[in-house]
């Protein structure tokens, strides 16, 4: 078992233990660990609660902030050309022709992927239809031709 995770269980068996009112004296004897160890975790338990920080964000780390991307400033013209007047099946390799003759420096792979989502935000969004026919009970529809018209039969 990792050192982290013992540590982890150990936190929680002390907080736990507290919690049930146990005192500090006590929890140090019955885990075989300093009482200033025990101060410290109770202190560092308490500081993340006061601070809002949740066993998620504590395991996982501060999430960074997105960096700009090399394409930022030609988005634009990338929405543009894949609009279906322009270039609706522009490929990322004349994308990438056309964007450094703009003075774009970036490679092949950025431009492909920002096509994708940029063709995934403008895509309209397929609909499913289905109707809901209810029968009576000892009943049920039979579909008659492709128009969808429905005799009841029994």
């Amino acid at each position: 078992m990792s050192t982290k995770r013992r540590r982890n269980e150990l936190v929680y068996e002390v907080v736990t233990r507290r919690e049930r009112g146990d005192s500090q004296r006590a929890i140090a004897r019955a885990l075989g660990i300093a009482r200033d160890t025990v101060k410290k975790y109770l202190e560092e338990n308490e500081k993340r609660r006061a601070t809002g920080i949740t066993a998620l964000e504590r395991e996982m780390g501060h999430r960074r902030a997105p960096r700009p991307s090399k394409l930022d400033p030609y988005e634009k013209d990338l929405e543009a050309w894949l609009l279906p007047d322009q270039f609706p099946d522009l490929t990322a390799v004349r994308a990438l022709e056309k964007l450094r003759a703009k003075g774009f420096d970036g490679q092949y792979t950025i431009v492909r992927r920002k096509l994708r989502q940029i063709r995934e935000r403008l895509a309209p969004k397929a609909k499913t239809a289905f109707e809901v026919v209810e029968t009576p009970v000892g009943h049920h529809y039979r579909r008659t031709n492709a128009m969808n018209t429905f005799q009841l039969q029994k």
